[in-house]
């Protein structure tokens, strides 16, 4: 399980990472994770883990996260279509 999880969180860092912020610096984000909720994963945690990662991600850009959508100047929604892994067994 734990492997599992590393390399869930890994796949996560490594996209996360390449997405480019920059034109929404310094701007009001409300970032709206609604479409994140219903996504049908392995374990829900990943979701919570792609969630702080992209809020992470814009602060590291200056994004000005805001908690209400009506204070935002920009509103970043996310989505995931799959995000987990396949496995196989040998013995």
């Amino acid at each position: 399980m734990a492997t599992e999880q590393l390399v869930a969180a890994d796949a996560v860092d490594r996209v996360v990472a390449q997405i480019d912020f920059s034109p929404l610096s310094g701007q009001k984000v409300f970032f709206d994770s609604k479409y994140l909720a219903g996504a049908k994963l392995n374990s829900s945690p990943n979701i919570d883990y792609l969630t702080s990662s992209l809020r992470q991600q814009m602060l590291a850009y200056d994004c000005r996260l805001t908690d209400k959508m009506e204070e935002a100047e920009v509103v970043v929604e996310a989505r995931v279509g799959a995000l987990g892994n396949d496995s196989n067994d040998v013995t």
